[in-house]
């Protein structure tokens, strides 16, 4: 039993101590209270004499040969990192600050200038010395140190780019070769000018053109597919019933579906090798075939993709295996037959059961004398393993093995945090101690002597930053910490004196001059002239306009609505289809249910069939922490692995089972008494599911479970 905290002595420690081989065994044991005692009146060195240490103890001159192979700090803790991190805890990394200096560089404008001489643009100087660019940037030199240097932008003429435009065939080709002057004539509207001499890459579609090619095809469906330009011309113009006239209805006035014949089913058929192919290519005559139940006439011809099973073929290859499990991992197409026909019971009866009714508590702690750590006694004899876990046995059998994991103390993660100067730093180089300090709310403590990464910016800082922009624009994109800084403070009218601030004012002929360049509302709002197109919102006037543009929308009816929803089978179809501005309006218009009445019902599909429980390596109140919930066969351990990745902790697995209802388990274990972890501000993701147990809420637990597990056998028998 585990000594009581009010009578714990020194006396007491010592005998406990002795029972262990390591301090984390000795953390994680029963007696954790008389270990917790010891560390709060520094006797844990004393108690801890006998006991083996893990981790090699370095020696500073076998640290500083180690160090002198490498040239900077980062480099020694990617290629050694046990040594760089010992350093790190002794608090030792200020004595190798001469041999080794930080990998930033101390800039001079001297030095500065003798590079920025090199360049002849200021990108050339930004991409091949980015860090003395950045340190002439950051303290008002840039205008300066670049005045040998060309300016990035050209300031083009009208001769220029027309002879730019000759050169180039399409549009496209002078746009991906020479943007700069491409885009200078459309900002301009002088794109069309330039560009007469180049002939166009799509199709002009006219009544004639599109009628030739309309008459290829025998229905408007096979039109659209084939050829959707043409279709897409034809149905904004409104001329689909002129020229399509010669093609197939479908679907009657009447709205009964059209009646297929053999002649024409057969025609259809031929031109396929199997059903799916059928299904995708001419989809109307394949379901018309399979409703009336005359699909097989046209199908003999056609290869079989998924092989009928019989009986006795699933007979004969269910003698092959010894167990269930066995044979679904071998052999997945036969037991999926079988599961779904509920014959798995019937074809079974000759296989020997996994089950672990055979363990007790002597065999397993046979079985856990063999291993010298969890992991391997987990990976290599997993159902005594879990056996263990669920009868609460768990910790006495792994007493012999040894403890990876370190146990923290505030004075370890104190000496660690001084070796930082950031947060962030001791963050990304010791996850494991800045996750003990998180967890065990000390961050304040360990991190009191941290300088903060905000920088403090002054007056002067922000005009020298400013006089860099032409524009309040060009500023806010290029340094928004700065431009805020100004905003707070309202200094922005002083540090924006020497920019361009004027605003177009606008005028209806000016508008209107621009409005006719545009072909469609969405090309002025998107375009380089969104500005006036916003003037003309505000004024409501956006509608006398663009009365030379062409409406894009169709004015719907219920009528032609329903018409079109006959054509399709579900919901999903019909939305992701060409007509999804139709379902659109019926969904606006609440007119979906009736317009849907000969689709079927709407199928939800969930593959969650697994349920879990495993126990993690983090503590709460001094209780496991525990996590259960579901997931699929198909998944695997994915989702497992993802949460302990990010509660940085293993896991051991308690329960992985395949059920009927997997939300029954995690619905029964939630309504179980147990603390939710607290993690502070940051949510750990799946952090619901969580529950700080006690050994005997552990056993609770696993009681709720087996009996569900026992209801499902008997339902199956």
């Amino acid at each position: 039993m585990p000594t009581c905290l009010k009578s714990v002595s020194l006396k007491n420690a010592l005998n406990d101590s002795r029972k262990y081989k390591t301090r984390s065994a000795w953390a994680k044991g029963p007696h954790y209270a008389t270990y917790n005692w010891a560390g709060q009146n520094d006797l844990l060195d004393r108690c801890c004499r006998h006991m083996r240490t893990l981790r090699k103890n370095w020696s500073l001159k076998e640290v500083q040969k180690i160090a002198g192979r490498f040239t900077s700090r980062k480099e020694w803790a990617g290629k050694n990192p046990k040594t760089y991190s010992w350093v790190v805890r002794k608090g030792l990394l200020h004595l190798f600050d001469i041999s080794h200096p930080s990998s930033v560089r101390v800039w001079s404008l001297k030095e500065v200038f003798r590079i920025s001489r090199k360049y002849t643009s200021k990108k050339n100087w930004r991409k091949s010395c980015p860090s003395s660019y950045a340190w002439a940037h950051k303290r008002g030199f840039l205008p300066r140190l670049t005045k040998h240097m060309k300016p990035a932008l050209n300031s083009w003429s009208y001769e220029e780019v027309q002879s730019y435009g000759l050169k180039y065939r399409s549009r496209n080709e002078w746009c991906k070769k020479a943007p700069s002057t491409y885009y200078w004539a459309q900002r301009r509207g002088l794109l069309n000018r330039f560009c007469a001499h180049m002939k166009p890459l799509r199709l002009v579609w006219d009544i004639n053109t599109a009628r030739k090619r309309a008459r290829l095809f025998r229905t408007k469906s096979e039109w659209e597919r084939e050829c959707p330009s043409s279709y897409e011309w034809a149905r904004r113009r409104k001329l689909l019933n002129c020229l399509g006239s010669h093609m197939k209805v479908l679907v009657k006035k009447d709205n009964s579906p059209y009646r297929w014949t053999h002649e024409e089913l057969a025609s259809y058929a031929k031109r396929y090798s199997s059903k799916v192919e059928w299904s995708k290519g001419h989809n109307a005559s394949y379901q018309y075939a399979q409703k009336n139940g005359i699909i097989n006439l046209f199908v003999r011809h056609m290869k079989v993709l998924l092989r009928t099973w019989t009986l006795k073929e699933v007979k004969n290859i269910t003698s092959r295996f010894r167990s269930k499990g066995e044979w679904r991992q071998k052999h997945p197409r036969s037991y999926t037959w079988a599961a779904k026909r509920n014959l798995l019971d019937l074809l079974s009866r000759h296989m020997t059961s996994k089950r672990d009714d055979h363990l007790d508590t002597t065999t397993v702690l046979r079985h856990a004398r063999k291993y010298s750590t969890r992991k391997e006694w987990q990976d290599k004899h997993p159902s005594s393993y879990s056996w263990s876990l669920r009868n609460g046995i768990h910790e006495k059998a792994c007493t012999h093995m040894k403890v990876l994991l370190e146990k923290w103390s505030l004075k370890k993660v104190r000496e660690i945090a001084k070796g930082f100067k950031y947060r962030v730093q001791w963050q990304k180089l010791h996850p494991k101690s800045y996750g003990w300090a998180l967890d065990h709310d000390f961050l304040e403590k360990c991190c009191s002597h941290m300088k903060p990464l905000t920088h403090m910016w002054s007056f002067k800082e922000v005009i020298n930053i400013a006089l860099q922009y032409p524009n309040k624009k060009a500023w806010k994109e290029a340094s928004p910490n700065s431009y805020a800084w100004a905003q707070r403070h309202k200094k922005i009218g002083e540090c924006s004196r020497h920019m361009d601030n004027r605003v177009l004012s606008y005028t209806i002929e000016n508008v209107k001059s621009i409005a006719l360049k545009y072909k469609t509302r969405t090309q002025w709002a998107k375009g380089p002239d969104c500005g006036s197109y916003a003037w003309a919102l505000q004024r409501r006037l956006v509608d006398e306009l663009c009365k030379h543009m062409p409406t894009l929308h169709h004015k719907w009816n219920p009528e032609r609505v329903q018409a079109i929803a006959r054509r399709y089978e579900s919901r999903t179809q019909w939305a992701r289809g060409a007509d999804s501005s139709s379902y659109a309006w019926a969904l606006k218009n609440d007119q979906i249910d009736k317009l849907c009445d000969h689709m079927g019902p709407v199928k939800r599909y969930t593959d969650a069939d697994t349920f879990y429980l495993y126990s993690t390596e983090r503590y709460f109140n001094k209780k496991r922490i525990y996590k259960f919930g579901v997931t699929s066969q198909r998944r695997g351990m994915h989702r497992i692995k993802q949460v302990a990745r990010k509660l940085q902790s293993s896991f051991d697995l308690i329960y992985f089972e395949k059920v009927k209802d997997a939300f029954q388990y995690e619905d029964a274990l939630s309504s179980l008494e147990g603390q939710i972890p607290d993690f502070g501000s940051r949510k750990v993701d799946g952090y619901s599911e969580m529950r700080a147990w006690s050994p005997r809420e552990l056993k609770t637990a696993s009681k709720v479970v087996n009996k569900l597990l026992r209801k499902e056998v008997e339902l199956l028998s």
